[in-house]
């Protein structure tokens, strides 16, 4: 998330990052005509809907189930019949499978484990350390409706894959597949061909609220990744049951890379010092206190994080707006702090370098701003258990921190080179 940190802040420094490579085409953008109308698509899609949900529930064979739910998970359709498959899962969870079958048992450990079953994995260490190098030998003997499968999973395993660019590629596995159900196929392809029209309706909205703010144009220094920051947050959750949570998270994002450019790129230190303080009493009447440049970028995060709250209003959920600006604050702070750091040239401990820059990391605020556009499933007490910072929250920082530092030291050595 962040920039590579500059050496000294007493002066202003500048690094030229690459203009966005998408320019005006999410802002212009106009779906494709198709041979078939996405209303009909729906349409359709529902009688098969309820045809595959009879399939799951009359499945009988346990590994013919598992698999079949494998299936409806890889084309990305699980979240149609989420109930049947936990009462599936439920069932198979206690039946014994075939020690001699590894197959069957890694599948069986697979789905189960990824719906946090406890189940004991040391069965599948016999098969580490002979079936990669095994199926790359045996791939050119295969019959070919698996071939593309192997390939995929010994390019980049499923649990690390997109979902929606894991479902778009199985798509085309599946349909070469010679145990394909053309039914299921075919609920696969309307799903993401509806999936997808959301999606793009989204990014198109939040292409036009960061374009209608005119960083392009007034702060030309920060980093336009708009669609970037919307494909993680698809990346997190791509139900239709979330867009608003999307759209919001989306922008969220993006505010939270441009707060990172100016603490580390642009602004110098009496700067920063007075854009943390006006951050932390979050009043508009000190903004006239800030250079030109932050009084519009203040302004923008604002009004965002009002626009948000007033959205979650009509729910009872506005409250959820006052955790993600005690996050801001937060990280303004760290962000600081690193900056005066940078500004006397001091180089911290280890344990005082990570207790800053694991809020930095921007996780926290990033999970608090998750949970925004969510409905009633996210209560106050959810709020409260990220705002006190749980052990898997600070696990997930710390990889988070050390992913980034790892890019950061990547970058720095490529810009020395040259």
């Amino acid at each position: 998330m962040e920039a590579l940190p500059l050496p000294m802040k007493n002066a202003r420094q500048s690094i030229d990052f690459h203009p966005t490579v998408w320019g005006d085409y999410f802002v212009n953008y106009s779906p494709l005509e198709s041979n078939m109308s996405l209303e009909e698509q729906k349409r359709r899609n529902e009688g098969l809907q309820i045809e595959i949900r009879k399939i799951l529930t009359d499945a009988t064979d346990p590994l013919q189930t598992l698999e079949l739910i494998d299936s409806i998970q890889c084309l990305g359709v699980a979240y149609h019949f989420q109930k049947e498959i936990n009462d599936i899962l439920r069932r198979v969870h206690t039946i014994n499978i075939d020690d001699d079958d590894l197959y069957a048992i890694a599948l069986h450990f697979r789905l189960l484990r990824q719906e946090r079953y406890h189940i004991t994995s040391d069965m599948l260490e016999k098969a580490k350390t002979f079936s990669r190098v095994h199926l790359e030998l045996l791939i050119c003997k295969m019959d070919p409706s698996l071939v593309l499968m192997v390939r995929n999973a010994l390019e980049i395993p499923l649990v690390r894959r997109i979902d929606r660019l894991k479902a778009r590629n199985f798509i085309e596995i599946y349909e070469k597949y010679r145990l394909c159900n053309q039914k299921l196929l075919d609920f696969a392809k309307f799903d993401f061909n509806i999936l997808q029209s959301i999606h793009q309706e989204e990014v198109q909205i939040i292409s036009e609220w960061w374009k209608g703010l005119g960083f392009s144009k007034h702060l030309p220094f920060l980093r336009d990744r708009i669609v970037e920051s919307y494909f993680w947050m698809l990346s997190t959750y791509s139900e239709p049951d979330y867009s608003h949570a999307r759209v919001i998270n989306a922008k969220v994002f993006p505010l939270v890379v441009a707060t990172d450019d100016i603490y580390d790129v642009y602004g110098t230190l009496e700067e920063l010092e007075l854009f943390t303080n006006v951050i932390e009493r979050w009043d508009l009447d000190r903004v006239s206190m800030l250079p030109e440049y932050m009084q519009r970028f203040f302004l923008a995060v604002y009004n965002t994080f009002k626009e948000i709250e007033d959205e979650l209003a009509p729910q009872q959920n506005s409250f959820r707006v006052h955790y993600l600006i005690a996050e801001f604050k937060r990280m303004a702070h760290a962000y600081l702090q690193e900056s005066k750091w940078a500004s006397v040239g001091y180089v911290p401990k280890l344990e005082e370098h990570m207790r800053v820059s694991l809020i930095t990391a921007g996780y926290s605020l990033i999970t608090c701003a998750s949970y925004l556009g969510m409905k009633e499933v996210i209560s106050k007490d959810t709020y409260e258990w990220v705002a006190s910072h749980p052990k898997i929250l600070k696990s997930m920082n710390v990889v988070g921190r050390l992913m980034n530092d790892i890019g950061s030291y990547q970058l720095d050595i490529i810009l020395k080179k040259r």
